[in-house]
Protein backbone atom coordinates (compact mmCIF):
# COMPACT_ATOMS: atom_id res chain seq x y z
CA UNK A 1 0.00 0.00 0.00
CA UNK A 2 1.25 3.49 -0.93
CA UNK A 3 0.86 6.72 1.04
CA UNK A 4 0.43 10.35 0.13
CA UNK A 5 -0.62 13.73 1.48
CA UNK A 6 -2.50 16.74 0.14
CA UNK A 7 -0.74 20.09 0.33
CA UNK A 8 -1.21 23.75 -0.61
CA UNK A 9 -3.78 25.21 1.73
CA UNK A 10 -4.74 28.53 3.26
CA UNK A 11 -1.80 30.89 3.75
CA UNK A 12 0.82 28.54 2.31
CA UNK A 13 3.23 29.70 -0.38
CA UNK A 14 4.39 27.63 -3.33
CA UNK A 15 7.97 27.65 -2.06
CA UNK A 16 6.91 26.57 1.41
CA UNK A 17 4.83 23.70 0.02
CA UNK A 18 7.79 22.55 -2.08
CA UNK A 19 9.87 22.31 1.11
CA UNK A 20 7.09 20.25 2.71
CA UNK A 21 6.97 17.97 -0.34
CA UNK A 22 10.69 17.37 0.09
CA UNK A 23 10.12 16.58 3.79
CA UNK A 24 7.36 14.13 2.86
CA UNK A 25 9.69 12.42 0.41
CA UNK A 26 12.31 11.97 3.13
CA UNK A 27 9.64 10.73 5.57
CA UNK A 28 8.75 7.86 3.24
CA UNK A 29 5.61 9.14 1.51
CA UNK A 30 5.03 7.94 -2.05
CA UNK A 31 3.04 10.83 -3.52
CA UNK A 32 2.02 14.43 -2.87
CA UNK A 33 -1.27 15.90 -4.08
CA UNK A 34 -1.68 19.64 -4.53
CA UNK A 35 -5.09 21.20 -3.88
CA UNK A 36 -6.81 23.23 -6.61
CA UNK A 37 -9.00 26.02 -5.25
CA UNK A 38 -7.92 29.31 -6.82
CA UNK A 39 -9.96 31.63 -4.60
CA UNK A 40 -8.39 30.31 -1.39
CA UNK A 41 -4.98 28.83 -2.26
CA UNK A 42 -1.98 29.62 -4.48
CA UNK A 43 -1.97 28.42 -8.10
CA UNK A 44 -1.82 24.64 -8.18
CA UNK A 45 0.23 23.90 -11.32
CA UNK A 46 2.81 26.57 -10.51
CA UNK A 47 3.20 24.96 -7.10
CA UNK A 48 3.56 21.51 -8.65
CA UNK A 49 6.32 22.86 -10.87
CA UNK A 50 8.25 24.15 -7.86
CA UNK A 51 7.71 20.82 -6.06
CA UNK A 52 9.12 19.00 -9.09
CA UNK A 53 12.38 20.92 -8.75
CA UNK A 54 12.66 20.22 -4.99
CA UNK A 55 11.99 16.45 -5.07
CA UNK A 56 13.40 13.46 -6.94
CA UNK A 57 11.27 10.35 -6.32
CA UNK A 58 7.85 11.29 -4.96
CA UNK A 59 4.90 11.36 -7.38
CA UNK A 60 3.13 14.68 -7.90
CA UNK A 61 -0.33 15.72 -9.09
CA UNK A 62 -3.54 17.68 -8.48
CA UNK A 63 -5.89 16.53 -5.71
CA UNK A 64 -8.29 17.51 -7.05
CA UNK A 65 -8.73 19.62 -10.20
CA UNK A 66 -11.91 19.90 -12.28
CA UNK A 67 -12.84 20.28 -15.98
CA UNK A 68 -14.82 23.52 -15.65
CA UNK A 69 -12.46 26.11 -14.19
CA UNK A 70 -9.78 24.43 -16.35
CA UNK A 71 -10.58 23.16 -19.86
CA UNK A 72 -9.73 19.45 -20.27
CA UNK A 73 -7.04 20.09 -22.90
CA UNK A 74 -5.53 22.90 -20.82
CA UNK A 75 -5.38 20.39 -17.97
CA UNK A 76 -3.72 17.79 -20.21
CA UNK A 77 -1.09 20.30 -21.30
CA UNK A 78 -0.44 21.42 -17.72
CA UNK A 79 -0.02 17.93 -16.26
CA UNK A 80 2.13 16.81 -19.20
CA UNK A 81 4.41 19.77 -18.45
CA UNK A 82 4.64 18.73 -14.79
CA UNK A 83 5.44 15.20 -15.95
CA UNK A 84 8.25 16.55 -18.11
CA UNK A 85 9.64 18.71 -15.30
CA UNK A 86 9.52 15.87 -12.77
CA UNK A 87 11.03 13.18 -15.00
CA UNK A 88 7.83 11.14 -15.36
CA UNK A 89 6.45 11.40 -11.82
CA UNK A 90 3.08 13.07 -12.50
CA UNK A 91 -0.45 11.81 -11.96
CA UNK A 92 -3.74 13.62 -12.46
CA UNK A 93 -6.52 13.66 -9.88
CA UNK A 94 -9.79 15.09 -11.21
CA UNK A 95 -13.37 15.41 -10.00
CA UNK A 96 -16.59 17.20 -10.87
CA UNK A 97 -15.61 20.26 -8.83
CA UNK A 98 -16.09 21.67 -5.35
CA UNK A 99 -14.87 24.91 -3.73
CA UNK A 100 -12.98 25.97 -6.87
CA UNK A 101 -16.35 26.23 -8.63
CA UNK A 102 -18.65 27.33 -5.81
CA UNK A 103 -16.39 30.29 -5.02
CA UNK A 104 -16.74 31.40 -8.67
CA UNK A 105 -20.50 30.98 -8.67
CA UNK A 106 -20.23 27.95 -10.98
CA UNK A 107 -21.77 24.50 -10.73
CA UNK A 108 -20.09 21.09 -11.09
CA UNK A 109 -20.34 19.00 -14.25
CA UNK A 110 -23.26 16.73 -14.91
CA UNK A 111 -21.91 13.20 -14.71
CA UNK A 112 -22.14 12.54 -18.48
CA UNK A 113 -20.24 15.77 -19.20
CA UNK A 114 -17.66 14.84 -16.61
CA UNK A 115 -17.02 11.47 -18.25
CA UNK A 116 -16.69 13.23 -21.62
CA UNK A 117 -14.09 15.55 -20.08
CA UNK A 118 -12.08 12.62 -18.68
CA UNK A 119 -12.21 10.96 -22.10
CA UNK A 120 -11.00 14.20 -23.71
CA UNK A 121 -8.04 14.40 -21.33
CA UNK A 122 -7.11 10.79 -22.09
CA UNK A 123 -7.25 11.41 -25.84
CA UNK A 124 -5.17 14.57 -25.51
CA UNK A 125 -2.48 12.78 -23.49
CA UNK A 126 -2.44 9.95 -26.03
CA UNK A 127 -2.12 12.35 -28.97
CA UNK A 128 -5.41 11.13 -30.46
CA UNK A 129 -7.54 13.37 -32.69
CA UNK A 130 -10.42 15.18 -30.93
CA UNK A 131 -13.79 13.55 -31.40
CA UNK A 132 -15.33 16.77 -32.72
CA UNK A 133 -12.96 16.79 -35.71
CA UNK A 134 -12.45 20.56 -35.45
CA UNK A 135 -10.24 21.39 -32.48
CA UNK A 136 -6.57 20.54 -31.91
CA UNK A 137 -5.39 18.71 -28.81
CA UNK A 138 -1.89 18.03 -27.46
CA UNK A 139 0.77 17.17 -29.99
CA UNK A 140 3.78 16.83 -27.73
CA UNK A 141 2.86 14.75 -24.64
CA UNK A 142 5.43 12.01 -24.01
CA UNK A 143 3.34 9.44 -22.15
CA UNK A 144 -0.17 8.58 -20.93
CA UNK A 145 -0.11 10.08 -17.46
CA UNK A 146 -2.27 8.13 -14.96
CA UNK A 147 -5.68 9.75 -14.43
CA UNK A 148 -7.54 9.11 -11.17
CA UNK A 149 -11.15 10.17 -10.69
CA UNK A 150 -12.33 11.48 -7.32
CA UNK A 151 -15.49 9.57 -6.47
CA UNK A 152 -17.94 9.12 -3.62
CA UNK A 153 -21.14 7.78 -5.20
CA UNK A 154 -21.94 5.06 -7.74
CA UNK A 155 -22.12 7.40 -10.75
CA UNK A 156 -18.70 8.97 -10.24
CA UNK A 157 -17.24 5.57 -9.34
CA UNK A 158 -18.54 4.20 -12.63
CA UNK A 159 -16.80 7.04 -14.49
CA UNK A 160 -13.58 6.10 -12.68
CA UNK A 161 -13.98 2.41 -13.51
CA UNK A 162 -14.90 2.98 -17.17
CA UNK A 163 -12.66 5.92 -18.12
CA UNK A 164 -9.72 6.31 -15.73
CA UNK A 165 -6.65 4.51 -14.41
CA UNK A 166 -7.86 4.61 -10.85
CA UNK A 167 -10.15 6.19 -8.28
CA UNK A 168 -9.64 8.36 -5.22
CA UNK A 169 -12.67 7.50 -3.13
CA UNK A 170 -13.91 9.84 -0.44
CA UNK A 171 -16.20 7.58 1.57
CA UNK A 172 -14.30 7.64 4.84
CA UNK A 173 -11.94 5.19 6.49
CA UNK A 174 -14.39 2.62 7.83
CA UNK A 175 -12.95 -0.63 6.47
CA UNK A 176 -16.37 -2.28 6.00
CA UNK A 177 -17.70 0.63 3.92
CA UNK A 178 -14.43 0.94 1.99
CA UNK A 179 -14.48 -2.79 1.23
CA UNK A 180 -17.94 -2.47 -0.33
CA UNK A 181 -16.82 0.42 -2.54
CA UNK A 182 -13.65 -1.40 -3.58
CA UNK A 183 -15.70 -4.42 -4.60
CA UNK A 184 -18.12 -2.21 -6.56
CA UNK A 185 -15.25 -0.50 -8.39
CA UNK A 186 -13.53 -3.78 -9.29
CA UNK A 187 -16.80 -5.21 -10.61
CA UNK A 188 -17.53 -2.10 -12.67
CA UNK A 189 -14.01 -2.14 -14.06
CA UNK A 190 -14.40 -5.68 -15.31
CA UNK A 191 -17.80 -4.83 -16.83
CA UNK A 192 -16.54 -1.77 -18.69
CA UNK A 193 -14.52 -0.86 -21.78
CA UNK A 194 -11.17 -1.03 -19.96
CA UNK A 195 -11.60 -4.45 -18.37
CA UNK A 196 -8.20 -6.00 -17.77
CA UNK A 197 -6.30 -2.69 -17.64
CA UNK A 198 -4.50 -1.83 -14.38
CA UNK A 199 -6.71 0.05 -11.92
CA UNK A 200 -5.64 1.47 -8.56
CA UNK A 201 -7.93 2.51 -5.71
CA UNK A 202 -6.86 5.17 -3.25
CA UNK A 203 -8.88 6.47 -0.33
CA UNK A 204 -8.85 10.06 0.89
CA UNK A 205 -8.93 10.44 4.66
CA UNK A 206 -7.88 12.65 7.53
CA UNK A 207 -5.25 11.56 10.01
CA UNK A 208 -3.25 12.80 12.96
CA UNK A 209 -1.04 11.17 15.55
CA UNK A 210 -1.08 12.10 19.24
CA UNK A 211 -1.11 10.52 22.69
CA UNK A 212 -4.90 10.10 22.67
CA UNK A 213 -7.72 10.00 20.12
CA UNK A 214 -9.20 13.24 21.49
CA UNK A 215 -5.88 15.08 21.12
CA UNK A 216 -5.42 13.71 17.61
CA UNK A 217 -8.87 14.85 16.47
CA UNK A 218 -8.52 18.52 17.37
CA UNK A 219 -6.00 19.53 14.61
CA UNK A 220 -8.14 17.89 11.90
CA UNK A 221 -11.52 19.30 12.97
CA UNK A 222 -11.80 21.72 10.03
CA UNK A 223 -11.08 19.12 7.36
CA UNK A 224 -13.42 16.58 8.97
CA UNK A 225 -16.15 19.21 8.67
CA UNK A 226 -15.17 19.66 5.01
CA UNK A 227 -15.49 15.89 4.52
CA UNK A 228 -19.04 15.99 5.81
CA UNK A 229 -19.81 18.53 3.11
CA UNK A 230 -17.95 16.84 0.27
CA UNK A 231 -19.07 13.25 0.71
CA UNK A 232 -22.80 13.78 1.17
CA UNK A 233 -23.61 17.03 -0.65
CA UNK A 234 -24.96 15.42 -3.81
CA UNK A 235 -26.50 12.30 -2.32
CA UNK A 236 -26.98 10.75 1.12
CA UNK A 237 -28.88 7.61 0.17
CA UNK A 238 -26.95 4.32 0.21
CA UNK A 239 -24.06 5.93 2.11
CA UNK A 240 -24.71 4.33 5.51
CA UNK A 241 -25.88 7.52 7.22
CA UNK A 242 -27.99 6.97 10.38
CA UNK A 243 -31.58 8.03 9.75
CA UNK A 244 -31.54 10.58 12.57
CA UNK A 245 -28.58 12.40 10.96
CA UNK A 246 -30.00 12.78 7.44
CA UNK A 247 -31.81 16.06 8.10
CA UNK A 248 -28.93 17.54 10.16
CA UNK A 249 -26.60 16.74 7.23
CA UNK A 250 -28.91 18.50 4.79
CA UNK A 251 -28.99 21.54 7.06
CA UNK A 252 -25.20 21.37 7.30
CA UNK A 253 -24.96 21.50 3.51
CA UNK A 254 -27.35 24.44 3.28
CA UNK A 255 -25.31 26.49 5.74
CA UNK A 256 -21.80 25.29 4.88
CA UNK A 257 -19.32 28.13 4.24
CA UNK A 258 -17.26 27.54 1.10
CA UNK A 259 -15.33 30.71 1.89
CA UNK A 260 -13.96 28.84 4.94
CA UNK A 261 -13.55 25.50 3.15
CA UNK A 262 -10.45 23.57 4.33
CA UNK A 263 -9.41 26.51 6.51
CA UNK A 264 -6.93 26.04 9.35
CA UNK A 265 -7.92 29.36 10.95
CA UNK A 266 -11.71 29.60 10.63
CA UNK A 267 -13.86 27.35 12.81
CA UNK A 268 -17.16 28.36 11.19
CA UNK A 269 -17.81 24.92 9.68
CA UNK A 270 -16.50 23.07 12.75
CA UNK A 271 -18.92 24.99 14.97
CA UNK A 272 -21.75 24.21 12.55
CA UNK A 273 -20.83 20.50 12.61
CA UNK A 274 -20.89 20.52 16.40
CA UNK A 275 -24.10 22.56 16.61
CA UNK A 276 -25.95 20.03 14.45
CA UNK A 277 -24.72 17.01 16.42
CA UNK A 278 -22.63 15.61 13.54
CA UNK A 279 -19.15 15.72 15.06
CA UNK A 280 -18.87 12.20 16.49
CA UNK A 281 -20.29 10.57 13.36
CA UNK A 282 -18.00 12.53 11.03
CA UNK A 283 -14.86 11.95 13.12
CA UNK A 284 -15.49 8.21 13.24
CA UNK A 285 -16.35 8.00 9.55
CA UNK A 286 -13.72 10.27 8.01
CA UNK A 287 -10.60 10.19 10.15
CA UNK A 288 -7.82 7.96 11.39
CA UNK A 289 -6.68 9.58 14.59
CA UNK A 290 -4.82 8.32 17.64
CA UNK A 291 -1.50 6.78 18.64
CA UNK A 292 0.96 5.33 16.09
CA UNK A 293 -0.36 1.89 16.98
CA UNK A 294 -3.95 3.04 16.37
CA UNK A 295 -2.97 4.37 12.95
CA UNK A 296 -1.06 1.20 12.03
CA UNK A 297 -4.02 -1.01 12.93
CA UNK A 298 -6.41 1.10 10.85
CA UNK A 299 -4.03 0.98 7.89
CA UNK A 300 -3.86 -2.79 8.15
CA UNK A 301 -7.66 -3.00 7.98
CA UNK A 302 -7.72 -0.78 4.89
CA UNK A 303 -5.05 -2.87 3.18
CA UNK A 304 -7.15 -5.96 3.90
CA UNK A 305 -10.14 -4.15 2.34
CA UNK A 306 -8.25 -3.94 -0.96
CA UNK A 307 -6.99 -0.35 -0.86
CA UNK A 308 -3.89 0.43 -2.96
CA UNK A 309 -3.15 3.88 -1.57
CA UNK A 310 -4.08 6.21 1.29
CA UNK A 311 -4.11 9.96 0.67
CA UNK A 312 -4.06 11.92 3.93
CA UNK A 313 -5.38 15.46 4.17
CA UNK A 314 -2.71 17.99 5.03
CA UNK A 315 -5.12 20.61 6.39
CA UNK A 316 -3.59 21.10 9.82
CA UNK A 317 -1.89 24.07 11.51
CA UNK A 318 1.59 22.49 11.22
CA UNK A 319 2.15 20.11 8.31
CA UNK A 320 5.74 19.31 9.30
CA UNK A 321 4.51 17.72 12.54
CA UNK A 322 1.83 15.82 10.65
CA UNK A 323 4.35 14.53 8.10
CA UNK A 324 6.85 13.40 10.71
CA UNK A 325 4.29 11.70 12.97
CA UNK A 326 2.40 10.01 10.13
CA UNK A 327 5.73 8.95 8.65
CA UNK A 328 6.53 7.17 11.91
CA UNK A 329 3.10 5.50 12.00
CA UNK A 330 3.49 4.38 8.37
CA UNK A 331 6.91 2.94 9.18
CA UNK A 332 5.34 1.04 12.07
CA UNK A 333 2.65 -0.30 9.74
CA UNK A 334 5.25 -1.36 7.17
CA UNK A 335 7.33 -3.08 9.85
CA UNK A 336 4.41 -5.38 10.62
CA UNK A 337 4.32 -4.36 14.28
CA UNK A 338 0.98 -3.38 15.84
CA UNK A 339 2.20 -2.39 19.28
CA UNK A 340 2.21 1.21 20.47
CA UNK A 341 5.57 2.88 20.82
Amino acid sequence: MKFGMTMLHEGETAAGVADLASLAERAGFDFVGIADSQSIFREMYATLAVCATKTSTIRLGPTITNPISRHPVVTASAIATIDELSGGRAFLGIGTGNSALYNLGLKPNRIEDFQAAVDRINRALEGAAPADGRSVDLKWAKRRIPVLVAAAGPKSMTVAAFAADGAIIDVGADAAIVSERVRFLRERRQAGPRAGDPFSIWIYTKGFVAATVAEAREPIAQIVAAAGNDAFRYSIESKQVPAELVEPLREFHRRYSFASHASVTSRVNVELMEELGLAQFLYERFSIAGTPGDIARRLQSLESAGVDGVLFSGVVPDKSILIERLGSAIALFKSGSRADR
